[in-house]
C-alpha cells in the first residue's frame, strides 16, 4: 500500500479528536452535539522538534500570519516545515495543507527565549497552541498551591538544562508559612542542602546524593540568593561550562513539602522541581588540566594520577577501560591538535595515526573533551591489535610547559591486568 501526502507525527494541538500529534489525548465530547470543549496545548520545544496546529474545516487561523510572526520573533530558530518531496496542491478536494501548520525547531541549542501563539477559532470555540521556551526561568513555589484543592497531592515543574541556561525556584524560608485563608503550613526542602545535594532516582529508589557524585563539571554554578523571607535556588549553566553525567539517570530534583490541616485531617502538598541536565561531554576514563571531577576515578589499573610540579599524568589501557578522554581547556595548546585521531609515539616522538595501532578505535564527537571509543563488538574483534607501544597526547600552557599528559598503554590485558 502506498500513501500520498504523509505528514510526520509532530507535537501540537488540534480542535478535533483525530489523535494527529504525539501528545494527543482523547477528549470526551462536551455535549450531545459532539462539539469539543475549548483547549490549550503548551509545548516547550527542544532542538530538532516539529510542532504544529491543525484546524478543522470551518475554522480560521488566528493570527493569520502566526507562522511568519513566529519565524521573525525567534530569529531563525523556528521555520516552516513540509515533508520532503511533498507537493500536495491546495485545492477544494485537498486542503489539509492550509489547515495543518507545522514548524521545525532548529537542531542547534536554543539560546534565546521563544514564545508564539497560534489559534483555531470558530465562533466562541478556540484551540490554542502555545510554544514557549525560556532560557532564564524562575519557578515560584507558592504558585503551585491551589486553594480549591488545598495542601494535597504532588505537583511541580520539569525543565531541561542546556549550556547557556539559568533556571531557579523560589520558596519561602523553611518553617512556618502563612497561606492566608488556607491557614498556616510547616514547610521544608529536601535535600536540606540543595546547593551541595540533590534527589535522584536510582535502581534502589529515591536517594539524596552529593551533586558532585551525579555530575562532574567545570563552571556549572548552583547557588542561592536569600533574604529574611524567601530563598531562590539557582542552577546556572554557563555556555562555556563543561558537564559530564556520572549516573545513568540525567535528572535531579528538589522536593518542597508543605504540611497543614484540612479541618481536623492532616494534609500535605509536595512541589517537585525537576531538572534534566543535558551534558556537554561523555563520562570517560582519562585526565586533563585541573579536571579531576570530569573523569572516572576507578576502573583502570594503570592510572598514575600523579602530580609533578602541577602537571597531571595518567596512563590508560583502552582495551580494559573505554571510552578514553583528555581535557585541554581553551587557552592551552593540545598536541597533537587532533588528539585520538593522531597521537605521539612515545618511543620516537613522531606523530602517528591512531588507527595504525588500534584500527577499531574511533574518535567521538564531543564539545570540550577529546574522546575515543575502543569498545568493539565480538564480530569485529579481529581488528583489535596489541603492542608494547605507548601513544600520548599532551596539553601545553602559554609558556610551553606541559600541564597534562595522557598515555595509551596498548598491551593485551590478562585477567583484568596487563601482561
Amino acid at each position: 500500500v502506498s500513501f500520498k501526502y504523509v505528514y510526520p507525527m509532530a507535537y501540537g494541538c488540534e480542535s478535533g479528536n483525530n489523535m494527529l500529534f504525539k501528545n494527543s489525548i482523547p477528549v470526551l465530547h462536551a455535549d450531545n452535539n459532539r462539539t469539543m470543549s475549548p483547549k490549550t496545548c503548551r509545548i516547550d520545544p527542544e532542538p530538532g522538534m516539529i510542532v504544529g496546529i491543525y484546524c478543522q474545516r470551518g475554522e480560521y487561523l488566528y493570527p493569520h500570519n502566526c507562522m511568519s510572526r513566529a519565524m521573525t520573533d525567534s530569529s531563525g530558530v523556528v521555520s516552516p516545515y513540509l515533508p520532503p518531496k511533498f507537493d500536495a496542491p491546495s485545492t477544494g478536494a485537498y486542503d489539509v495543507r492550509d489547515r495543518l501548520l507545522l514548524f521545525k525547531i532548529s537542531p542547534k541549542a536554543i539560546k534565546r527565549d521563544i514564545r508564539f501563539i497560534c489559534q483555531c477559532i470558530k465562533g466562541d470555540k478556540k484551540t490554542t497552541l502555545i510554544v514557549e521556551h525560556l532560557v532564564t526561568k524562575d519557578a515560584n513555589g507558592l504558585r503551585y498551591i491551589c486553594p480549591e484543592r488545598g495542601l494535597d497531592g504532588i505537583t511541580g515543574s520539569v525543565s531541561a538544562l542546556y549550556p547557556g541556561y539559568k533556571y531557579s525556584f523560589t520558596i519561602p524560608v523553611p518553617g512556618k508559612v502563612n497561606l492566608g485563608n488556607m491557614g498556616y503550613a510547616m514547610t521544608s526542602i529536601n535535600p536540606s542542602r540543595p546547593i551541595r545535594e540533590a534527589l535522584t532516582i536510582t535502581e534502589g529508589g529515591q536517594h539524596v546524593l552529593r551533586l558532585r557524585s551525579i555530575i562532574g563539571d567545570k563552571g556549572f554554578r548552583p547557588h542561592i540568593i536569600h533574604n529574611e523571607y524567601r530563598r531562590k535556588y539557582i542552577m546556572e549553566y554557563p555556555e562555556d561550562a563543561v558537564v559530564v553525567l556520572k549516573k545513568k539517570t540525567p535528572s535531579i530534583y528538589y522536593q518542597w513539602s508543605l504540611k497543614g490541616r484540612k479541618g481536623n485531617i492532616p494534609s500535605e502538598l509536595s512541589v517537585m522541581f525537576r531538572y534534566n541536565i543535558i551534558p556537554t561531554d561523555p563520562y570517560t576514563y582519562g585526565c586533563g588540566v585541573k579536571s579531576d571531577h570530569l573523569f572516572y576515578k576507578k576502573g583502570f589499573k594503570l592510572l598514575s594520577g600523579m602530580i609533578h610540579g602541577g602537571a597531571t599524568e595518567c596512563k590508560v589501557n583502552p582495551h580494559m577501560t573505554s571510552p578514553v578522554g583528555f581535557y585541554c581547556p581553551q587557552g592551552y595548546k593540545l598536541e597533537p591538535a587532533d588528539c585520538f585521531t593522531n597521537m605521539i609515539l612515545r618511543s620516537t616522538g613522531k606523530v602517528v595515526p591512531l588507527t595504525n595501532y588500534a584500527p577499531h578505535a574511533r574518535p567521538v564527537e564531543s564539545t570540550h573533551i577529546k574522546v575515543a571509543d575502543f569498545n568493539v563488538p565480538h564480530s569485529r574483534m579481529h581488528l583489535v591489535k596489541y603492542s608494547d607501544d605507548e601513544l600520548i597526547c599532551r596539553c601545553v600552557d602559554a609558556n610551553g610547559a606541559v600541564r597534562a599528559t595522557i598515555t595509551l598503554d596498548l598491551r593485551q590485558p590478562l585477567n583484568g591486568t596487563v601482561l
